[in-house]
């Protein structure tokens, strides 16, 4: 078997686990299958598994793509959107690529409708694994639901709001499930000599710049507030890079400007990265899956947002009042703050999300059971 996964990469950690998490299911059920890594970011040597897993060749890189779409070179056939025809199986993992806040450009959307017509055609069967979705308002975000509710086998919602944008947008209600995010079955793998258990762990996000009104001096002066105030109430903080290089100065900016110590956690993999968040006290995260990696390990976690899908990844783990508005007053933060600080919360929390993860995970394996029940009919 033929097996390509798209929409994963290694350079957001997020996108690494859920790789892990297609890896580690294709390991199990699959274990003879070559598996074609397509993205322009990563490398399979960076990645450990026991499977056959590749680098689809690709000529170009994405800036070569780009500069032929401007001349007007139909060019996919030098991009990671040319159809291989031997794929029996694609994976789609993108976590967050369809809706309104892409602005997605009528090639783009030519490029993707020829891409899945011609796997479908050649007998691959399509599965969109659980990611966030919608709306659909704009014209080529719509055209987008319609591509992909038209060729994919099984579309996965992460949750009932994703669901509910893609029926508005026209899509097929018989090819649309729901189920949380999927990396919760990835296990961490922390070998680290930080002693983490009464740290907290702070995820920085420079898309808060990007998807919010916030300028960065405005999200440095957030953050360090935050930091100010757990140090006062004694405990130790540390600032984990959970993405790349945008991520990695703002860390430094934050650390900077600090009167006090604070470490900065980086160069590490994704198992490693939720190895970390799992050993820590509490966790407050600007990154989605530094609260899915908390969630799922029963970590007490706080949380700021730019997606519906923060606010709805909580309530899959019957979590309430754990998104932190930075705009509110600095009291109403802090009170949140102090809220998971304190050890009876923190328990009592961690007993809550213990018994939700379990359910999820269960609801994750039977995903799995379904996916593999539909390829081999």
């Amino acid at each position: 078997m033929n097996i390509q996964i798209d929409g994963t990469n290694t350079r957001n950690k997020g996108a690494e686990l859920m790789l892990y998490a297609i890896l580690n299911q294709v390991e199990k059920q699959q274990p003879a299958a070559e598996v074609f890594f397509n993205t322009y970011f990563g490398d399979v040597k960076d990645v450990h598994t026991s499977i056959q897993f590749k680098k689809r060749a690709v000529l170009f890189s994405q800036y070569p793509d780009v500069i032929l779409k401007k001349l007007g070179i139909k060019s996919t056939y030098f991009s990671i959107f040319h159809p291989n025809r031997e794929i029996d199986v694609l994976f789609d993992a993108s976590g967050f690529r369809f809706g309104d806040q892409w602005n997605h450009s009528d090639y783009y959307i030519e490029r993707m409708n020829n891409y899945y017509s011609e796997l479908k055609r050649s007998g691959c069967k399509i599965i969109f694994l659980p990611q966030a979705l919608g709306p659909f308002e704009k014209k080529n975000a719509k055209e987008s639901a319609k591509i992909i509710s038209r060729f994919a086998d099984r579309i996965y919602a992460r949750e009932v709001i994703s669901k509910q944008y893609l029926m508005n947008a026209g899509a097929d209600i018989d090819k649309v499930f729901v189920t949380t995010d999927f990396s919760n079955l990835v296990d961490g793998e922390y070998k680290g000599k930080l002693n983490l258990e009464n740290s907290i762990c702070l995820i920085p996000n420079y898309k808060m710049v990007v998807k919010t009104s916030l300028s960065e001096e405005e999200l440095i002066s957030f953050y360090i507030n935050v930091i100010n105030h757990i140090q006062s109430k004694e405990k130790s903080i540390i600032l984990l890079n959970h993405e790349g290089e945008q991520d990695r100065v703002l860390c430094s900016k934050i650390k900077e400007k600090m009167e006090s110590k604070v470490d900065i956690v980086d160069n590490l993999n994704a198992k490693e990265i939720k190895g970390v968040i799992g050993n820590c006290y509490a966790v407050i995260s600007s990154r989605y899956h530094g609260v899915a990696s908390s969630l799922s390990q029963s970590v007490p976690c706080l949380a700021t947002s730019w997606s519906h899908k923060y606010e709805m990844l909580f309530k899959d783990y019957d979590s309430s009042d754990c998104i932190i508005d930075v705009n509110d007053k600095t009291e109403s933060v802090l009170s949140k703050v102090d809220h998971i600080i304190d050890e009876k919360n923190n328990a009592k929390t961690r007993e809550g999300l213990r018994r939700s993860a379990s359910k999820l995970k269960n609801q994750v394996e039977n995903m799995w059971e379904d996916i593999w029940e539909l390829i081999q009919r």
